[in-house]
């Protein structure tokens, strides 16, 4: 028995997985062109280099941020990059009406038909203490951001992904 926990099982587990992705379709960006996605928290860091990735492409983009000084100047890049389409909502993941917020903006400005093709929520909100501290308020805001937000967004967009059989992606951390 120890020896097929040790290494039978391990190595057909490998072999299995270089099955699966010596199979797989090789990524090409034609692939998003024309879809419809909505990146949250687009402003920085992970969320704004994918949304400038699917705005090259030539994707719908639909990008909210808390900072919305920087949400004008973002979507002007995107379009000049050859995204299909550029708009933006501003909100904080803090706050749950943020969820409702992208839905509307998503049926009025990019929605061409078929729904939503890809949602990615991407905002995480960040930790200055150990986990095992006393700052309650500290981690209802982390647990308001990284769970009830993601929640929120998850019970609003389905509608619309279900229509164009979309994808939800969601960035995570430890932090989170």
């Amino acid at each position: 028995m120890g020896l097929l926990r040790k290494t039978v099982i391990p190595f057909s587990g490998l072999a299995m997985a270089g099955c699966i992705y010596s199979t797989r379709e090789d990524f090409k960006p034609e692939m998003l062109k024309g879809k419809q996605v909505s990146v949250i928290e687009a402003s920085s860091g992970i969320g704004e280099q994918m949304a400038h990735h699917l705005a090259w492409m030539g994707a719908h983009i639909l990008v909210t941020t808390w900072m919305e000084a920087e949400l004008q100047p973002v979507v002007t890049w995107h379009l000049e990059l050859g995204a299909a389409s550029a708009h933006y909502t501003n909100g904080s993941m803090e706050d749950l009406v943020l969820a409702e917020d992208v839905v509307k903006e998503a049926q009025t400005h990019i929605l061409l038909s078929g729904g939503l093709d890809i949602l990615i929520l991407n905002r995480i909100g960040h930790t200055h203490f150990g986990y095992f501290s006393e700052d309650i308020k500290h981690v209802r805001k982390l647990l308001e951001i990284n769970f009830l937000s993601y929640m929120a967004m998850t019970v609003t967009a389905p509608p619309m992904l279900k229509e164009s059989g979309g994808s939800l992606i969601v960035v995570s951390s430890i932090a989170a």
